[in-house]
């Protein structure tokens, strides 16, 4: 019986640790991706700052109560890793640090706070009182120049219970890749001087430069791109699109009249007035001393055939 006893109380004691280490246990964060966007008004580059306002959207789970005095429930934006905030700050409103944010249902914002660090985050802190309800959505906006990005684009946001808390709702929101930058090089297509340098990349569209090339006897054009003697011609200030690759861009050329200079120049041509080479007499006087000359010719001939004849007699 006294071993009975012990068993049983042994059993009684590992089934309420179990229990009690189940209540400690976090439940697993309710996924918040589902919704989740990060877009941005243009193309955000691998390097330097977004040239584009960032709006991260996402709508939490599960609702989140307040811990206790001094622990508001708080939501995160994660930023992608490398990624950092240009000027840090805490203030009582996220519009004081340049932050728009919208937040519906509505709640009193406490503290908004951007900081930099391993991760690099904004969060927002409601009021010590009402929590965050399910089904809040949070649309934050990072205004242009206002983030230091790398080539990661993944935002994680989150729902807490109080600062730091192990999250109750995590998502994930990912804002589209940097456009793949092509090299592009000008060709003078059979210029006599100048040169070309910029623009000397292109993400998928390019507007064409200025002509920097000569070509002694010819005029400038415009500019194909890829080819250099089909296709579509450009002008300077054109967009052409459709840029898969590294890619070339020749000039154009047109045979002027006018001299040449600077891209453009002339080609010598002829005319019936035009003089006859070191002989001073034009072309239709020419023309009818040639028509003289040959019929003395036939007059001589004809008389050389009759002196035979009679010689022959």
């Amino acid at each position: 019986m006294k071993n009975f006893s012990l068993k049983a109380l042994g059993a009684f004691i590992f089934a309420a640790g179990l229990v009690v280490a189940g209540v400690a246990a976090p439940a697993n964060a309710a996924d918040m991706t589902s919704g989740a966007t990060a877009t941005a008004t243009g193309s955000i580059a691998s390097t330097g700052t977004n040239a584009y306002p960032i709006t991260v959207t996402a709508t939490t789970v599960s609702p989140a109560v307040n811990a206790g005095l001094s622990k508001n429930t708080t939501y995160y934006v994660n930023l992608p890793s490398g990624w950092t905030f240009v000027t840090p700050g805490f203030a009582q409103t996220c519009a004081s640090l340049g932050v728009n944010e919208t937040i519906t249902p509505s709640f009193s914002v406490f503290a908004c706070g951007k900081t930099n660090g391993a991760t690099a985050y904004l969060e927002i802190t409601n009021d010590m009182v009402a929590g965050i309800p399910a089904s809040t959505t949070f649309t934050v906006e990072f205004p242009a120049n206002s983030l230091n990005v790398s080539s990661s684009r993944a935002f994680t946001v989150k729902n807490t219970s109080s600062l730091n808390a192990t999250p109750l709702d995590t998502g994930t929101a990912t804002l589209a890749a940097a456009p793949a930058s092509y090299p592009i090089g000008y060709n003078g297509n059979g210029s006599t001087s100048g040169s070309v340098s910029s623009p000397s990349t292109s993400s998928g569209s390019l507007t064409l430069p200025s002509n920097g090339y000569s070509k002694t006897g010819f005029t400038f054009s415009g500019w194909r791109v890829g080819n250099s003697s089909s296709g579509t011609v450009y002008q300077p200030g054109d967009t052409a699109t459709g840029i898969t690759g590294p890619t070339l861009v020749y000039a154009q050329w047109t045979a002027s009249s006018s001299g040449g200079g600077s891209g453009s120049g002339s080609s010598s041509s002829s005319s019936s007035s035009d003089s006859l080479a070191n002989t001073g007499i034009n072309s239709a006087t020419g023309i009818s001393l040639l028509a003289g000359g040959l019929s003395l010719a036939l007059v001589a001939a004809e008389m050389f055939m009759i002196a035979r004849r009679k010689r022959s007699n």
